[in-house]
């Protein structure tokens, strides 16, 4: 083995620092070798119990470049370093290679080999592995020279015959790295000439299994480029296999893709999920993706062709790796591509996979909020500013408040409903409360409620309105905890939170020196009235929750009064639905709200 690795490191005048590198390779090639001509086989097929494979076998020592993934790469920048084949990894089917630009020894799957015989040693200086060596650029130059007058001189002193026969030798001189314009570990990007001859780096054939994929080089690729995806997405974990729970099988599916001409031009491999495995309710809930219809995308070229419009059609690679899992899966390892210190560990998903059956509602739920999109940011700055100007602009309440309830994941809908807002208060930017002199101090309470106004949780909205005299002191909109079975019940909750709040003016106007016996609470339901005076309806009333029932005392105790109003003079209904233009404009008026034009004008 050592005289094996003495002569590998000779052959491409390597340094002897890279002495165990070549052990290690030795090692793995004796490994795949003949050693005893009477047994036959070698170590690995009597250890593996099959052939080795040795197409992906290149010289150790020679000149390799491998692809830079890792660096952020300009247009222009060379994609490869150039780097020193050092051998083979135990770990994985990648190289083992010397990179001159980093400086150190990396392993990769994405290398080109030029075998071409040369001297490393002299491309390889010590003073590249900070040995402190350097040669002289004199020394260099004066080499040069001498080589330079040797070819001049055997040049006169031969035949004219023979000189038209043999070309004039190629001289070659190494110029010192100071008189070297660019990088020296980056290569010139020149025009690819393998254009022509891409048949020659895919396979011609599907493999059956992993076994037959793995003994070919470009379908090795093809896979290690699948799991390269993987890792970029970081699609999974490996994670001890936890008890219980029902682990997915995966399976590799090779495709050999071709062009318009039937030409094979690339080997692709697809790592699936086994999803018929999968158990509803427990590895998936919901699988269903809408998809486009295809009259929809026959009208679109219609309507496209008909403008003269371009239609551009584009594919997303990988497509389902990008949607994000609600459910905790768990998949096996790879075939190929096991972990040896971890046999018994298993993948937790992260993102979909090709196979499972909620992929694709995944990826469309994915691409639905990356294209259909709404800055949460922006949308919870506009929703408080306008909470803000509720402060003065009551008959913004309501709108305001059912869009501030989908702050957490806004749609275009909302943001449309909230830039009506932004267009009605630019239509009226001088609008106010007006409070008059002389109305009186006389308290008295608007109470309303819709009912399963929310199409997303059927509760209904209270809404309440306080005045002092004529003018308007409070008010708030609010939707309900819990969801009313029965207009009266949704009344009799919103006239609960009416209460509460007209009792705490009153305590507050306590420290002005005003004392009400009676505060007068209207309410157009008369159902609600009734159970707030008589208790004995009990069979209407007894899932309400008892915190609500505290109207009874106060209306016993003679410190509300609860009054029938008509719908039509119901001031609180302004903060419970949306109202038509005539009501909302008579009700705004009730409410002290005017222009400052018109108030000016009238005093």
């Amino acid at each position: 083995m050592i005289e094996i690795a003495r002569t590998m490191l000779n052959d491409y005048n390597l340094p002897k620092y890279f002495w165990a590198e070549a052990v290690n390779t030795a090692c793995y090639i004796i490994n795949r070798a003949l050693v005893r001509s009477e047994i036959k086989k070698t170590p690995y097929e009597i250890w593996k119990g099959r052939k080795p494979n040795l197409g992906y076998f290149h010289p150790f020592g020679c000149k390799c470049f491998v692809l830079n993934t890792k660096d952020n790469l300009g247009k222009f920048d060379a994609k490869s370093d150039e780097a020193v084949f050092l051998g083979y990894s135990n770990v994985s089917r990648a190289y083992r290679v010397f990179n001159k630009r980093t400086l150190k020894v990396e392993e990769s799957i994405n290398v080109i080999f030029d075998e071409s015989v040369s001297e490393i040693s002299e491309e390889l200086d010590d003073d590249d592995f900070g040995l402190g060596k350097s040669s002289s650029s004199s020394d260099v130059e004066v080499t040069a020279r001498q080589e330079e007058e040797e070819a001049s001189k055997n040049k006169d002193q031969a035949d004219p015959e023979s000189e038209e026969l043999h070309p004039p030798p190629h001289i070659s001189k190494r110029h010192p790295p100071t008189l070297v314009i660019g990088k020296l570990s980056e290569g010139m990007v020149t025009r690819s000439k393998t254009v022509n001859n891409r048949n020659a780096f895919v396979s011609l054939f599907e493999p059956k299994n992993v076994d037959e994929a793995l003994c070919d080089e470009f379908w090795l690729e093809s896979m290690h480029d699948e799991m390269n995806q993987f890792e970029r997405a970081r699609v999974w974990d490996l994670v001890p296999k936890p008890e219980g729970v029902n682990v997915i099988g995966t399976k590799w599916i090779y495709k050999n893709k071709s062009n318009d001409v039937g030409r094979i031009i690339r080997n692709k491999s697809r790592l699936v999920a086994q999803g018929y495995c999968q158990e509803e309710g427990i590895d998936f809930e919901e699988s269903f993706a809408p998809v486009a219809r295809l009259e929809a995308i026959r009208m679109l070229c219609a309507f496209a062709s008909s403008n003269g419009f371009k239609l551009f059609q584009m594919d997303v690679k990988s497509a389902f790796l990008n949607g994000d899992l609600k459910e905790d899966v768990y998949v096996t390892q790879p075939p190929g591509f096991e972990y040896p210190k971890y046999p018994n560990h298993v993948y937790k998903l992260n993102k979909a996979l090709y196979g499972l059956k909620q992929a694709p509602r995944a990826w469309y739920d994915k691409l639905s909020n990356v294209v259909i999109s709404i800055s949460e940011k922006l949308y919870r700055r506009m929703i408080g500013s306008l909470l803000y100007l509720t402060a003065s602009r009551p008959n913004i309440m309501f709108a305001v408040c059912v869009c501030a309830r989908f702050q957490s994941s806004p749609k275009e809908s909302h943001l449309i409903a909230v830039k009506r807002i932004f267009r009605y208060l630019s239509g009226t930017v001088s609008w106010g409360l007006w409070y008059s002199s002389g109305s009186g101090l006389d308290q008295v309470g608007y109470s309303d409620s819709d009912f399963a106004g929310s199409l997303t949780d059927r509760k209904s909205t209270s809404g309440a309105c306080h005045f002092l005299g004529t003018s308007l002191v409070s008010w708030f909109s609010k939707k309900q905890n819990s969801v009313a079975l029965s207009t009266v019940e949704a009344e009799y909750v919103a006239t609960g939170a009416c209460c509460t709040q007209i009792l705490w003016i009153k305590y507050q106007l306590l420290e002005y020196g005003m004392k009400f016996s009676e505060l007068p609470v209207l309410c157009d339901n008369t159902s609600a009235i009734n159970i707030a005076k008589n208790p004995i309806q009990h069979s209407r009333t007894k899932h309400i929750d008892i915190r609500f029932h505290f109207i009874r005392e106060l209306v016993e105790s003679n410190i509300i009064r609860l009054e029938f109003i008509p719908t039509q003079f119901q001031w609180a209904d302004i903060f419970t639905k949306p109202l038509a233009a005539e009501p909302f404009s008579l009700i705004r008026r009730e409410l002290g709200l005017a222009p400052l034009e018109a108030v000016t004008a009238s005093h």
